[in-house]
C-alpha cells in the first residue's frame, strides 16, 4: 500500500510535534555539550554555572538561559529559558 504524499506529511507531522523541544546538544564556545555528559565534562567545556542547585545548573549560553537537568552525575536534559538581560 502506497501512502499519499500528505499522508506522509501529517504521519512526520504527529512524530515532530510528539518529540520534546528539549536539545540534546548545546555548544559552550568552541566546545558541545550533549546528553548523557558528566558534570565534569560539563564544567570543563562550559565552565562553572551561574546558579546550580542539586539536580539543575543554569548558564547564560546565546543569550539565553539554558537549564541543565542532572540525574546523578550525568545530564539528562537540557531546557531553554528565557532571553537573559
Amino acid at each position: 500500500m502506497k501512502l499519499p504524499a500528505i499522508g506522509i506529511a501529517l504521519i512526520l507531522l504527529v512524530v515532530i510535534a510528539a518529540t520534546p523541544a528539549y536539545p540534546n546538544t548545546i555548544r559552550c564556545g568552541s566546545n558541545t555539550v550533549t546528553v548523557r555528559a558528566s558534570k565534569g565534562e560539563v564544567i570543563d567545556k562550559c565552565g562553572e554555572p551561574l546558579y546550580s542547585s542539586y539536580n539543575v545548573w543554569t548558564y547564560i549560553i546565546g543569550g539565553r538561559y539554558r537549564h541543565f537537568h542532572f540525574s546523578g552525575n550525568f545530564l539528562i536534559k537540557i531546557e531553554d529559558g528565557e532571553r537573559a538581560r
